[in-house]
């Protein structure tokens, strides 16, 4: 499993990333999308590590897309990116 944590005096940095398949990915920008419309938490599963969204991160947060291309490989990223909320990473 690859979850890197840097910390220094500010934040500790924690990523697990995971390739996921069209059907997957589909379902959880399903999931994204209802948990936005009822004002829900979003819980998602990432490497086996349960990660929640919170409500007031679809409220507070910053939302971004990308779209890159390098020596021919195309990349398309969705981000959401917030703080003083109480996201979790279950451990």
């Amino acid at each position: 499993m690859e979850i890197n944590n840097q910390s220094n005096q500010e934040s500790s940095k924690y990523e697990l990333k995971e390739f996921i398949g069209a059907d997957q990915f589909k379902g959880l920008l399903r999931e994204w999308l209802e948990a936005m419309d009822e004002g829900e938490d979003l819980v998602v599963n990432v490497k086996g590590k349960e990660c929640k969204i919170p409500k007031e991160a679809f409220l507070k947060g910053k939302f971004r897309s990308e779209f890159e291309i390098d020596k021919g490989e195309y990349e398309f990223e969705l981000q959401l990116k917030w703080r003083n909320t109480d996201a979790s990473i279950e451990q």
